[in-house]
């Protein structure tokens, strides 16, 4: 009932603000890099290279991202992992 499912003119359905869809890493914004596929999102954060210095926040952001990335890389057919539970 509260919902419009009409794309919005502005934001070209990304839901976000124009504002925030101003911002650019790289050849991205925000709404791009959602719509990519992961292993080509992956590809790109592994490969992306940011003038330095990077400040600490911006060097912290890039690890967690591209740990995040190297997650979900497919795993060879038959491969395991472990979870460990903690109590």
């Amino acid at each position: 009932k509260y919902r419009s499912y009409t794309e919005c003119a502005d934001c070209c359905g990304a839901r976000l603000k124009p504002e925030a869809l101003l911002w650019r890493v790289g050849p991205y914004n925000i709404h791009e890099l959602m719509l990519l596929p992961v292993a080509r999102c992956r590809d790109f954060f592994q490969a992306l290279q940011l003038p330095q210095p990077l400040d600490e926040a911006s060097d912290l952001l890039l690890g967690e991202i591209r740990r995040a990335a190297k997650c979900s890389e497919p795993r060879p057919p038959g491969s395991t992992f472990a979870v460990s539970a903690h109590h």
